[in-house]
């Protein structure tokens, strides 16, 4: 009760109560950042990017990288709460149809996106893998 007490305070960090080390956490929260860019910019999402987009894309992710795959999807944390922790730190926007984008004012182009020069290809095989348009 006082470890949920805390997290719900802000004072534990969130990867105390999930065993993920910061470091960790931090590419948790900006590979699917890159995924939301990604799909918002070259996939045809301008209009804004579902879960259900998100979801479908880490499908394909799966078959094509199973390491960035698991970089992003970790058992005990469902998307849900990465997409809560990237809202709380204001790198998306969430619209009133719940489609998300990526925040503008925080991020201006992919040379603010961490590991984009590394995800971009691989993104690119899995829209091929999909059958998507880039």
């Amino acid at each position: 009760m006082e470890d949920e007490r805390r997290k719900i305070l802000g004072i534990v960090p969130e990867e105390y109560f999930t065993g993920e080390d910061w470091l960790r956490a931090g590419r948790r929260r900006y590979m699917l950042l890159n995924v939301i860019y990604y799909l918002q910019h070259f996939a045809g999402k301008e209009n804004g990017v579902s879960k259900e987009d998100i979801s479908e894309f880490l499908e394909a992710l799966r078959e094509v990288n199973m390491d960035m795959y698991l970089s992003i999807i970790k058992p005990e944390i469902p998307l849900e709460a990465t997409l809560n922790e990237l809202l709380s730190k204001e790198l998306i926007i969430e619209s009133s149809n719940r489609k998300f984008f990526v925040n503008v004012e925080r991020v201006k182009s992919e040379k603010d996106l961490i590991y984009w020069e590394s995800v971009r290809n691989v993104f690119d095989r899995v829209c091929e893998k999909a059958g998507w348009q880039i």
